[in-house]
């Protein structure tokens, strides 16, 4: 199993788009976010990804309206950090 591991995008799409074409060449089996995505717009890009995506929303997520939607939308299996 190839397993990707992610973190800290902070809504900086350009480089969310590379990480999803890394992960999708290396034919990534499941990719961890570890949080701070910052914009639902932003976890909406991971919908590129060939494979499962799950993860934890982090501090600068909490008051971030739309992530979990977007997360129930595209299937991602997102926790909230306790």
């Amino acid at each position: 199993m190839i397993l990707g591991v992610v973190s800290d995008t902070h809504n900086r799409v350009f480089n969310v788009e590379k990480i999803i074409d890394i992960f999708n060449s290396n034919n990534v089996d499941k990719v961890i976010h570890t949080g701070d995505i910052t914009q639902a717009k932003t976890l909406g890009r991971f919908a590129r990804l060939n494979c499962p995506l799950l993860g934890v929303f982090g501090n600068n997520d909490l008051k971030e309206e739309g992530l979990e939607a977007v997360s129930l939308e595209n299937g991602f299996d997102f926790r909230s950090r306790v």
